[in-house]
């Protein structure tokens, strides 16, 4: 049997070897599975991990896009792509059997780059739920160590 597939047998997420150039492949490859009543679809982007975040879910689910500028748009539209991603990685870090500082650092980054985007749209104070969901992975590092 060809190794490659071996391993993806094995690893289908490839958790044990994550890293942030295959992150989309991934959520692509999940996102299949999912039809959660929490999933948006924002400005033409289905979200695929908002399960992780129901305050994540009804901010974006109730946003009214005929209220928000071209330029607005696309910002909101980002930050709900990054915070799927940032929710993914929440849930895949529950499985993994180690998690290192740079996941968590990862993690962060995608955080503060949500937050000037809240802030760009008046919206930072409605986005107190985000330190949750990396203070979440933080915990489960201690677990695992």
């Amino acid at each position: 049997m060809n190794k490659d597939l071996e391993k993806q047998k094995q690893d289908p997420f490839g958790w044990s070897s994550f890293n942030f150039r295959n992150l989309q492949d991934r959520l692509d490859y999940i996102a299949e599975e999912h039809t959660d009543k929490e999933e948006i679809n924002f400005n033409g982007y289905q979200t695929y991990h908002y399960d992780m975040c129901p305050g994540a879910s009804e901010l974006y689910g109730k946003m009214n896009m005929d209220d928000l500028s071209e330029q607005d748009k696309d910002i909101a539209t980002r930050s709900v792509r990054l915070q799927d991603t940032l929710f993914y990685m929440e849930k895949i870090a529950k499985d993994m059997p180690k998690i290192d500082d740079t996941y968590i650092d990862m993690m962060q980054n995608l955080e503060d780059q949500i937050m000037e985007m809240a802030k760009m749209l008046n919206l930072e104070k409605e986005h107190d739920y985000l330190p949750s969901h990396i203070e979440a992975v933080k915990e489960l590092q201690k677990e695992k160590m």
